[in-house]
């Protein structure tokens, strides 16, 4: 069996989108604006969730981060003594990335797709005013 990927195929937007980055899909679709705030958004969430992790760490554990790295298993323990004190928030966050995501992957999909089905009506159409 042959897997060839079609460039006009919805598979490499949602491959984009799923294992690039949320947003990358639409960017190679040329769809920039909501590309671009996917991409935004889920950036801003990682970056916001390591700010507050990395602020929390130097809450529990004493030292720089280097000096945290050298003894994995007292990282171990602080992470999870600060996911315990704050499972909401890190809740919020896992819900946040998984629908920015599963956004990014179903909207590449489904724009693709309409690329495609507009290609081929304007494929019949120009196959129709040729005759």
């Amino acid at each position: 069996m042959k897997f060839a990927l079609n460039k006009k195929s919805p598979l490499w937007p949602v491959l984009l989108s799923a294992l690039v980055a949320p947003g990358m899909g639409q960017i190679y679709l040329r769809d920039f604006q909501k590309g671009f705030f996917l991409l935004f958004s889920s950036l801003a969430s990682f970056f916001w969730f390591s700010k507050v992790v990395t602020e929390q760490l130097d809450r529990v554990l004493p030292g720089t981060p280097d000096q945290w790295a050298q003894n994995p298993a007292l990282m171990q323990d602080a992470l999870k003594q600060i996911i315990n004190e704050n499972s909401s928030m890190y809740l919020t966050f896992q819900i946040l990335i998984l629908l920015i995501w599963g956004f990014g992957v179903l909207d590449a999909y489904f724009t693709a797709r309409s690329h495609q089905k507009s290609s081929h009506l304007s494929l019949h159409e120009n196959e129709n005013t040729d005759r």
